[in-house]
């Protein structure tokens, strides 16, 4: 079989479109993997800053002191503010 020119040009430009696609796909793929990610550990990650938090106060009730627990946006922050204590 004679490899003739026409497909060395053909190939020549195919090959980055198949690079860009991959990249793409796996771009999109990581994005989507990472948001289902969130979406199944956001919401375990409130419970438990909110199990400690209400741990901390009832500790504070018990010793009559005033715990006052730093509001942030970030779960993993008030989280790890906690644990510090």
């Amino acid at each position: 079989m004679v490899y003739c020119l026409h497909h060395a040009e053909r190939n020549r430009r195919l090959i980055p479109l198949f690079f860009l696609a991959a990249g793409l796909s796996g771009v999109t793929a990581a994005s989507l993997f990472g948001l289902a990610m969130h979406r199944a550990i956001a919401p375990r990650i409130r419970r438990m800053v909110t199990a400690v938090q209400r741990f901390l106060q009832g500790i504070a009730r018990l010793h009559g002191a005033r715990f006052w627990i730093e509001r942030s946006p970030d779960d993993l922050m008030v989280f790890s503010l906690e644990l510090r204590r």
